[in-house]
């Protein structure tokens, strides 16, 4: 893993917290305010084993593990919460974060599902995956180089959509708000799809707006969004992620429109969700 750089200090006050979530007698920090967990709840066995191949076996373990965890961690699964609580205070997902950086394809995949699935609706898992030193380089190097543009930008997603304080980490990470910004307004339309979700949701976060509006990404991500032409459902999403975005982050002013044109489209894009 390539180190964290000084951005992520910047915000170790929030990581400080993401800390205790790699131990599996985690207790909680003072203050905390995240979702409730059941304190008590009967251990898988064959998701500690899979734990153990994902830290100490052979990259085909490894992966192979990070496959299992996935499916343990799906919302299909009867017991995915409790699972999900497991698989973080056993201390998986620094280990999955580092199959990130590994030259297989297969590894970065099952570790971007594995992460995705972890961090859906799970607040905890949401900090715990921003906050692993590197995992975010990693994600942002997946964005900008490699075919996995959408499966890394899913991960981003999900922390951010599930966590506040994981939104505040990211905007702040340099280099992932103008990775976000270029698949957005890029050609590839399964990424482009995710990317503009992801900087949906972080326009949710109050403490990220200024953050947000500094990149120009009204101007040159959300305004190119709802200009384009197209049809069918996914299309449609994307132009409504991108509209509730520029109304989380313009509100009642019109500064960053460069003519009336564009802020009519997104009043109309509103006006037809």
């Amino acid at each position: 893993e390539v180190s964290a750089p000084v951005t992520q200090l910047q915000n170790m006050s929030m990581c400080d917290r993401g800390t205790h979530f790699h131990t599996p007698d985690m207790g909680d920090p003072e203050g905390e305010t995240l979702q409730e967990e059941s304190e008590v709840f009967e251990v898988d066995e064959q998701i500690s084993e899979k734990i153990n191949e994902l830290k100490t076996g052979t990259i085909r373990e490894a992966i192979l593990a990070a496959e299992f965890l996935f499916a343990r961690a799906h919302t299909s699964h009867h017991k995915a919460e409790e699972n999900k609580q497991q698989i973080r205070r056993e201390g998986a997902i620094p280990h999955l974060c580092r199959l990130l950086t590994e030259s297989s394809i297969e590894a970065r995949y099952q570790a971007c599902s594995a992460l995705s699935e972890l961090a859906f609706r799970n607040e905890r898992n949401c900090i715990g995956i921003v906050c692993v030193p590197g995992a975010l380089d990693a994600l942002i190097h997946l964005l900008n180089n490699s075919n996995m543009q959408e499966d890394a930008a899913l991960v981003l997603n999900n922390c951010a959509a599930f966590c506040e304080d994981a939104c505040q980490i990211m905007v702040r990470y340099k280099g992932l708000v103008p990775a976000l910004k270029k698949l957005a307004i890029g050609p590839v339309m399964g990424a482009k799809n995710v990317a503009v979700g992801a900087i949906n949701c972080l326009s949710r976060c109050p403490a990220a707006k200024d953050i947000l509006m500094s990149y120009r990404i009204v101007e040159e991500a959300l305004t190119p969004v709802l200009r384009e032409t197209g049809s069918g459902d996914k299309h449609e999403a994307r132009l409504a992620r991108a509209a509730m975005a520029v109304a989380n982050l313009t509100c009642r002013t019109r500064s960053c429109f460069t003519n009336d044109a564009d802020h009519f489209q997104a009043v109309a894009t509103a006006v037809k969700i």
